[in-house]
């Protein structure tokens, strides 16, 4: 039985969150005003089944040798489900290797919509504001998203231009938190 719980966190705490969510980090809902989850339980088990036979390092699946929760994990081929994998709308076929399942996965939670914001939103809240402004959180999302970001005072340009570039994310959480602290809109 693959274990849920990694599965669950990587969702919940790293990635999409647990509503989906617009641009600007408000919930969407649905026709009665609730919020909309993002993942329900048969994406959790599909998702645990990618990653099935991921142990530490070393020469036994079982083993724990000193210092290997430091390491990255490796790959137990004989101990991976080779069982089909669904989850959010994504399926990989029954029989596909442990590291490429995992790169499928992680590449398709990294597309999903909820990213830029979900991200955006925790990157404010750890570097400058407990409680941001939707504004805020969709002008970060939309560097997210674009993969860059020019600091209107200055012109300079951040990030490489691909989805999700670091660079420009972290800049429009600095300099607009620089910039617009006088206007209360954060």
């Amino acid at each position: 039985m693959p274990y849920e719980n990694y599965a669950r966190e990587i969702m919940q705490l790293f990635t999409t969150g647990l509503v989906e969510l617009n641009m600007d980090g408000t919930p969407k809902t649905d026709a009665s005003g609730n919020p909309i989850e993002t993942y329900n339980n048969s994406d959790i088990i599909g998702l645990a089944r990618v990653f099935t036979g991921l142990g530490y390092q070393g020469t036994n699946f079982n083993a724990t040798p000193p210092g290997a929760e430091l390491q990255r994990l490796k790959m137990f081929e004989e101990y991976h489900s080779d069982l089909e994998k669904s989850f959010l709308g994504l399926t990989i076929p029954a029989g596909t290797s442990g590291d490429e399942s995992i790169a499928r996965a992680l590449d398709h939670l990294f597309e999903h919509p909820n990213v830029a914001p979900f991200i955006s939103r925790q990157l404010i809240q750890r570097f400058t504001s407990s409680s941001p402004t939707p504004a805020y959180v969709e002008r970060v999302a939309t560097a997210f998203e674009a993969g860059q970001f020019t600091d209107p005072e200055t012109n300079i340009v951040f990030g490489t231009g691909e989805r999700g570039a670091l660079q420009a994310t972290l800049a429009a959480v600095d300099l607009q938190c620089l910039r617009r602290r006088d206007r209360y809109d954060l």
